[in-house]
C-alpha cells in the first residue's frame, strides 16, 4: 500500500487566521489538549487545526511530535466526526511516556465532540 493513502488531505485542515478566530460552539478540556469545535457546512468532511506555543514545548521535536500524533488520532477518526470544524490546542507536551495516555484523551475528547 502507498504511504500518500494514509495521509490526511489537504482539504482537511484549517488554514490562515480566519479560520481559527471564528467562534467556537463547543470546548472539551483535558490534561493534554483543549479540543474546540463548531458545525461545518453539511455535507462537507471535519477539518482539523493544531495550535501549541513555543511555551508549552520549547523544543521543535516534542512539538512536531505532538502535532504529528494529534494528525493521526483525527485522521483515524476523521470519518466519525461529520461535518465539524476542530481546532486542538495542546496545553501540556506529553514526552514519550505521556504519549499513549495523551492519545486516549484526545480520542476520547474528540468523540464527544460528535
Amino acid at each position: 500500500m502507498k504511504a500518500a493513502r494514509f495521509r490526511l488531505p489537504r482539504r482537511a485542515t484549517l488554514r490562515g487566521k480566519a479560520h481559527f478566530t471564528g467562534a467556537f460552539a463547543a470546548r472539551r478540556q483535558g490534561k493534554f489538549f483543549v479540543v474546540l469545535s463548531r458545525n461545518n457546512t453539511p455535507g462537507e468532511q471535519a477539518r482539523l487545526g493544531i495550535v501549541i506555543g513555543r511555551q508549552t514545548a520549547p523544543r521543535s521535536v516534542t512539538r512536531s511530535l505532538m502535532k504529528r500524533t494529534v494528525r493521526e488520532v483525527f485522521r483515524q477518526l476523521r470519518g466519525q466526526l461529520g461535518p465539524v470544524d476542530v481546532v486542538v490546542r495542546v496545553r501540556q507536551s506529553a514526552g514519550r511516556s505521556d504519549l499513549t495516555a495523551a492519545r486516549h484523551e484526545l480520542e476520547k475528547l474528540l468523540r464527544e465532540t460528535c
